[in-house]
């Protein structure tokens, strides 16, 4: 009942009492029968079982705060209001903000909270909280694995501050609580011994409270009020007289009086008093420390009782205690962190408890915990041991090759004097010119360069930098010449660079097939603000930070001049790696233990921390085990100076660092495994797939853009260049050598070539140029290709096989032997319905008669109908616009309107169409899950619906819906009901028979809608639409990646079409190929973004389904998009397939047909617009003539159809006699005249006389074949130089060289070969163009006669 305490006599007005009532006794019901539920539950339903019960107290809980918080609303301060049942109570109270401690009661259970203004910050500007306190008899949350030990009632308090609840933790006075023990559950172990009392049953729990009572009885002494007692409890060991002074717990009774206290329990039933007991010892469990291997082996613990007088008898009480309280918004478990045993007010009958919190207190986030001895081995749970080993394996794999590349940066770096020149004594007229070579694919060069350096006063010689002992100016390096002139320069004001453009790849930064072409350059000093430019400066830091600041990026970049080895690197990236699963795992699942974050209000805008406290402790947390460890290993490293130091630290600092990280990955590595191992399998592979997602998303996604940003913010605010530091010089080791001594010099002369002629350049630029653009489209063809393959495969695998046959099946058994097609009235239409549809849909026998078991299957009993057919009718209004003629009026008094989107009806009515009543109350809307009256009009959903567009009309989602029975009968009573109140009349336009099927062998879901519109004229047109669909893919996962590699072919398309159209606009807009490839990038985006669409949709509906909700028209909007994403896969494969013929345009004939295609888009144009008019004048004469008799000219667009399929052959010339004896027949055959003999004749006209002129000619990309011949031979020419050097030369090397320079021959004479067979073939084609060019004329000349006379 509800009882108000309210002083001020503000009393809630009587309808919201009822109604609160009803309320809580309804939830109070279905608690209880969620505590039934989850001790009935067994076996496979157990989890189930235990999921529904958990939302189903969650939603009783917060309804019922939901009513307490309205009552709190409404009452004044220091008023109250409670509701009670036999077994729950709940009562809310509204408090000014106290400074002192208050008790607060319901039923038996007593709470006292500390003042309000110690809550935090939650008291600041509140005058009033609102206190919520619930208590119930039973165990609300049994669901939970833990509740079977709990044995006391279930008590909870929450504090207000105005609608919303207050997070109280970590208070520096706790609560205390006095909570009624469970009367059937208290156990306890008595024991009537005067001597020692050994129990070792008592304790069972690792974090439980021992709470130990005495009751004393003295026969000699009764006046004796209270002897003095000493215990010990003693672990594994009998107790002995000297442990009563030695053992570490013992304790002395009874307690002093100035220790006790005395509580009444004012609102109870018999107002209990509650006393401390003098005679009771409380151990808590940091005393106890009972392990569970304790448990395990059953450890015995004896407890000693020592008093003075022979005839005492000692009866002892043995109670195990702990306070725990439930995390509903978290784990789900009853816990104990932060609550602890209080030990004057606790007895056999209530527990006193104390609790530093309400809610779960976020501050420092306790990692998982970890078993060293797990139950779990590597054969059931691998996981762990695989992603260690993994990660090793790939350690040792790219360690190899890191120290393959450390080794040949050596030669990358060191200054050299370049090989034939002389250094001029003077240190004033030296100079060091240091080259930087870019990480860019194919940076660096083979030719030979050359520099001159002018100055003020005078210039250098030409110098020609060499260096026999090393490859120079390679992708990455620092190349630096010390060079000398005659005479000073002065201050330096350009130079001049070029290069003789000889070798395999001589591009470098002066490429023939880049820019201008040119391979020579005048380079002039750069001035202050040329080098503190924006661009420069973020481009500048950016490379740096990514080559040598980033450590995972660095390892593939990393400057050639840097102490800081790729192997060290490599190091620093598998500690880092190791430290990243462990601080990983270690929280793994912790974050989602905590409450959401409360909504910040910002200038009136509520905004969701999108972020949690205990999350950003855990990410705290995180750095702090990853950073400081990794930091001090890269600190090291790169300040080891191994050969040559001034400290002993920095010449161990490379092995410091070695061993560190070693350690730190086998540390990492170990506990990784044993947290796996303690997960177990299906926790751990969910925390790997986890990691690696969320590694992988930070390294390629995060990192990158962090970097970038970081370059641009320091450009922004730091205005200099940075500058690289020159490496220490240091003495070389045991397996290295100088790289080059000045007096060793060789004598040879070097002379310093000039760039190529001219005409050298321009050929060499030619065949570059060529051979570039063979690379681009085999590169763009490799590229295209896996797009397509991709997309292909995307395309096919969520299409299933079976879904045709499945669609003829349900045809089958739904249209009935023809009877759906000859429906001509309302009433063929329930004849339909009633022998046909509901006997197909409603479980009909088998074949031996026996009855199906199912109540909606179709005759076939393999597809099911997960929910009863509805009937969906669109109709008119009353209100007639039309009017009959005043001649006709004897005729018929009034006439139908046709339907159009002013006329529909959407009134509801009683029972029949009568008159219309003013309903408002009714819900109309789609998502309304009750069953509706089929006299009510239903509004479908405007965002989502999608329109019916049929033979008569265009028709919505909405109308009278009648749902049919679950069972035959039912759907028959109803049809009978239908019919017997005429519901559909003269003005239905429109019945659509619904249904939603479900195959489970094929995993198949069909949405079904079979439409009959009526006509204004009679007539009655069918048709039926199936869209079959799957909810659930196997392969959902593939699908998922399949279509994110999809997302990033099409960003990167984007990206390189936008530079494209920046850098020729015009060229870019007047390319078909342009558009083709916009409409392919914008059809794929749509598809993409409508897949997500559609997705979410399913689980929409999933959601639903799992509920027993099935709504037609989200599983029908849900279909409707999947078609439309079907549409738009089918229009992106077929642009995506276009598109390829343009990658083969190098082939002579697919060259050919472009060609033809271009050359002729002005003369089809023309064609086609005269041909347009032509076919137009022809199906307007049909139209008229035949539309009123044949079907297949009642409508202009089926008349064009008719007349297009009667061009291509398909015709039925019967018909049209019959139709028009006279006229058919003379439209036939003009048509067709003017169709064959001369359209289609003229077509084939132009399209031929371009092909003839252009089959012959050599492709566009002429050369290809000739490109992949000489990269075979090349290919050929290297591995035959390898196999020739492994193998041991006994020549010398003169004949060595004439071994190479006769292979050079042989490869020559190929080429030349290959180019003689062109020129032949080149010669053949022209005089086959002078054979045909008489042809051609003559066909030019028809050609111009036949437009004369179109245009004539």
């Amino acid at each position: 009942m509800l009882v108000e305490e309210d002083s001020t006599g503000s009393i809630p007005v009587y309808d919201i009492n009822i109604a609160s009532v009803n309320i809580f006794t309804g939830f109070a019901i279905l608690l209880d029968s969620v505590t039934t539920s989850s001790w009935d539950a067994e076996g496979s339903d157990l989890q189930e079982t235990a999921e529904v019960n958990r939302k189903t107290a969650s939603t009783a809980f917060k309804s019922i705060s939901n009513v307490l918080n309205m009552y709190y609303t409404l009452m004044p301060v220091n008023g109250s209001a409670s509701l009670e049942m036999t077994s729950l109570h709940a009562k809310v109270l509204k408090e000014p903000c106290q400074v002192s401690k208050k008790k607060f009661t319901v039923n038996d259970t007593v709470f006292v909270v500390p003042a309000f203004s110690t809550l935090g910050n939650s008291s600041e500007g509140a005058d009033s909280f609102g206190v919520e306190i619930i208590n119930s008899d039973f165990n609300p949350f049994r669901y939970s694995e833990n509740s079977p030990d709990i044995g006391s009632e279930v008590a909870g308090l929450t504090v207000w501050q105005g609608r919303d609840g207050r997070p109280v933790h970590q208070l520096p006075d706790p609560v205390d609580m006095i909570i009624p023990r469970d009367k059937q559950r208290t156990t306890s172990t008595v024991f009537k011994y005067t001597g020692r009392v050994r129990g070792s049953d008592d304790i069972l729990r690792t974090r439980t409270t021992l709470t130990i009572f005495l009751n004393i009885n003295s026969s000699s002494q009764p006046d004796l009020d209270m002897p003095r007692m000493q215990l010990v409890l003693q672990r594994a060991s009998q107790p002995t007289v000297d442990s009563f002074k030695t053992a570490k717990w013992t304790a002395v009774l009874p307690v002093p009086q100035d220790q006790l206290y005395t509580l009444q329990l004012q609102h109870t039933y018999n107002n209990t008093i509650l006393t401390s007991n003098p005679y009771s010892w409380l151990l808590p469990p940091e005393a106890l420390h009972v392990t569970e291997l304790d448990i395990q082996d059953e450890t015995p613990f004896f407890l000693g009782v020592k008093y003075a007088g022979e005839d005492t008898s000692v009866t002892v009480s043995i109670l195990e205690s702990a306070c725990v309280y439930f995390g509903e918004n978290s784990s789900h478990l009853w816990e104990h962190d932060g609550c602890e045993v209080s030990g004057p007010l606790s007895n056999i009958t209530h527990l006193h408890c104390r609790c530093d919190h309400l809610t779960k207190f976020a501050g420092f986030v306790p990692p998982n915990p970890i078993d060293f001895t797990p139950s779990g081995n590597f054969f059931e749970n691998p996981i762990g041991l695989i992603a260690v080993l993994t990660v090793f394996g790939l350690f040792l794999l790219g360690y190899l090759m890191a120290r393959k590349a450390d080794r040949l940066d050596l030669t990358k770096v060191g200054v050299t004097t370049p090989i034939s020149h002389t250094l001029n004594p003077d240190p004033d007229y030296c100079y060091i010119i240091t080259v930087y070579t870019g990480f860019r694919l194919d940076a660096g060069t083979t030719a030979q360069v050359s520099i001159t350096v002018f100055g003020f006063r005078d210039e250098s010689q030409p110098l020609a930098l060499q260096d026999a002992r090393r490859q120079l100016f390679q992708g990455g390096s620092v190349d630096s010449f010390l060079v000398s002139c005659e005479n000073p320069l002065g201050p330096l004001t350009h130079i001049h660079v070029w290069h003789d453009n000889t070798g395999p790849s001589p591009a470098w930064w002066l490429a023939l097939d880049e820019d201008d072409g040119k391979i020579d350059r005048m380079v002039f000093v750069a001035s202050p603000e040329e080098m503190a430019a924006l661009s420069n400066l973020i481009t500048e830091r950016a490379a740096k930070d990514f080559h040598d600041g980033h450590l995972f990026y660095s390892v593939v970049g990393r400057p050639a001049r840097s102490t800081f080895t790729r192997t060290q690197r490599l190091s620093c990236c598998l500690s880092t790696v190791y430290s990243t699963m462990l601080a990983n795992i270690m929280f793994f699942g912790q974050g989602d233990n905590f409450d959401p974050p409360q909504p910040v209000r910002i200038m009136g805008v509520e905004i969701d921390p999108p972020i949690s406290l205990p999350q950003i402790m855990i990410a705290i947390q995180s750095a702090v085990i990853i950073f400081p460890i990794n930091a001090l290993i890269v600190l090291l490293y790169r300040n080891a100076v191994p050969k040559s130091g001034s400290t002993l630290l920095r010449k161990h600092a490379d092995t410091t660092a070695g061993l560190l990280a070693f350690a730190v990955s086998f540390v990492a590595a170990y506990f990784t495994v044993l947290y796996t191992l303690n997960f177990g399998r299906e926790k751990a592979e969910a925390w790997f797939a986890a990691f690696i997602t969320s590694f992988l998303t930070d390294l390629i996604l995060i990192q990158p853009v962090k970097v970038l940003a970081l370059a641009a913010i320091l450009g922004f605010l730091i205005r200099k260049p940075a500058t690289d530091d020159d490496p220490p010089p240091t003495e070389a080791a045991g397996d290295e050598e100088y790289l080059q001594v000045v007096a060793e010099q060789p004598a040879a002369e070097v002379n310093t070539r000039s760039p190529p002629s001219a005409e050298d350049l321009a050929r060499d630029r030619a065949c570059r140029i060529r051979r570039k653009r063979c690379r681009h489209i085999l590169r763009e063809m490799v590229v295209y290709g896996l797009f397509l393959s991709v997309l292909m495969v995307t395309s096919y695998t969520e299409r299933s096989n079976l879904a045709f046959y499945m669609n003829n099946s349900i045809r089958r058994a739904l249209e009935g032997a023809d009877t759906f097609l000859k429906i001509s009235d309302p009433a063929s239409y329930w004849t339909w319905l009633e022998q046909d549809v509901l006997p197909a849909v409603h479980s009909p026998a088998w074949y031996n008669g026996r009855p199906c078991e199912e109540n909606l299957t179709l005759s076939e009993h393999l597809t099911h109908a997960i929910s009863p057919l509805q009937l969906r009718q669109i109709r008119t209004t009353q209100e007639q616009d039309c009017t009959v003629p005043d001649a006709m009026a004897h005729v018929a008094a009034s006439c139908l309107d046709e339907y159009t989107a002013s006329k529909l009806d959407t009134a509801s009515y009683s029972g029949n169409w009568g008159v219309a009543r003013n309903d408002t109350d009714h819900d109309n809307s789609t998502d309304n899950r009750t069953i509706t009256s089929p006299w009510d009009y239903t509004y479908g959903d405007i965002s989502n619906g999608f329109l019916y567009v049929g033979e008569h009309g265009v028709y919505p989602g909405s109308g009278y819906i009648a749902v049919l029975g679950r069972t035959l009968n039912d759907s028959l009573q109803t049809l009978a009901h239908l019919r017997s109140n005429n519901w559909l009349d003269n003005r239905t336009r429109a019945v659509f028979t619904e249904a939603v099927l479900y195959n489970p062998h094929a995993n198949l879901f069909a949405v079904v809608t079979m439409t009959t519109e009526f006509h204004v004229t009679g007539s009655v047109s069918m048709a039926t639409e199936l869209v079959i669909f799957r909810i659930h893919h196997e392969g959902q996962v593939l699908l998922l990646g399949l279509r994110m590699v999809l997302i990033i072919f099409l960003l990167f398309s984007l990206v390189r079409e936008v530079l494209r159209f920046n850098t020729h606009v015009f060229a870019y807009l007047t390319d078909p190929w342009s558009w083709l490839e916009m409409l392919i990038i914008s059809t794929g985006m749509a598809t993409m973004g409508l897949y997500f669409r559609v997705q979410s949709m399913t689980d929409e509906v999933s959601g639903l389904l799992k509920e027993g909700h099935v709504l037609f028209h989200l599983y029908h909007t849900a279909a409707m998009w999947y078609q439309v994403y079907t549409y738009l896969l089918g229009v992106l494969t077929c642009f995506t397939l276009v598109k390829f013929i343009r990658l083969l345009k190098f082939n002579k004939h697919v060259n050919a047909l472009l060609y033809t295609m271009k050359k002729t888009a002005k003369p089809l144009t023309s064609f086609f617009v005269t041909s347009g008019i032509i076919f137009t004048a022809f199906a307007l004469a049909a139209h008229l003539i035949l539309g009123i008799t044949i079907l297949g000219y009642s409508s202009l667009m089926r008349t064009y159809t008719s007349l297009f399929n009667m061009m291509l052959g398909s015709f039925q010339f019967a018909v049209l006699e019959e139709s028009s004896p006279v006229f058919g027949p003379a439209i036939f055959l003009s048509f067709q005249f003017t169709a064959q003999f001369i359209l289609l004749s003229m077509f084939m006209t132009i399209i031929m006389g371009v092909y003839m002129e252009v089959k012959d000619s050599d492709p566009e990309d002429v050369g290809m074949m000739a490109f992949l011949w000489e990269e075979v031979c090349g290919v050929a020419h290297k591995i035959k130089a390898a196999a020739n050097r492994s193998k041991p030369q006994r020549q010398q090397p003169a004949a060595r060289e004439d071994h190479f320079t006769q292979l050079d021959l042989v490869m020559h004479g190929l080429l030349e070969e290959l180019d003689r067979d062109e020129k032949f073939r080149r010669e053949r084609r022209r005089e086959e163009r002078r054979r045909e060019q008489r042809q051609r004329q003559e066909r030019d000349r028809m050609v111009r006669y036949s437009e004369n006379w179109l245009f004539a």
